[in-house]
This record gives C-alpha cells, structure tokens and sequence, in this order.
C-alpha cells in the first residue's frame, strides 16, 4: 500500500499548516480563557492537551518536513520556520 507518494507532492503542505495554525489559535483561547476566568486546571489540561493535541498534526507535520528536506531542503526550513512562528503567535 504505497500511500506515501500519494500524500506529498513535493508542494508547501498547506493542509496541515492551516490545522496547526487552527490549533494553535483555540489552545491560545482555551489557556487564556481558563486561567484567566474559570480557573479550572483539570479542564484546560483536558481541553489543551487533550483536544488540541489530538486536533493539531505532529507527526504529519514532521513526516512532510522530512519529505520536504529530502526534495527542497530551503522549503523544509521555510516550513518548519513558518509553522512554529505561526502557532506562537496565533497561541
């Protein structure tokens, strides 16, 4: 089952930027909103590492890194340097 060469095109994944980016936006909102109003920590820790975590794409996101440094090496960088910026400042 050759899925791999189906996923990456050797193009920006766009996808899994977006989902990350969504991610990290409603793990921002949750944090803030539950420290700052609810103070409810079993909650946030529910919500943050369990929703969020499942919701947002680690491995996806490291396996087309991988793809990426071995077609482009500079698209690899931009993307790895795109996704943490993006998810700090939308958190």
């Amino acid at each position: 089952f050759e899925m791999s060469a189906h996923i990456h095109s050797g193009t920006f994944p766009g996808a899994t930027f977006l989902e990350n980016a969504a991610g990290s936006l409603l793990l921002g909102l949750i944090t803030g909103y539950f420290i700052i109003r609810a103070k409810r920590p079993l909650l946030t820790a529910f919500l943050g590492t369990g929703f969020c975590g499942g919701f947002t794409t680690m491995s996806t996101f490291a396996k087309e890194t991988i793809f990426l440094l071995q077609s482009t090496p500079a698209a690899a960088f931009c993307y790895a340097a795109a996704t943490l910026f993006a998810g700090l400042a939308l958190a």
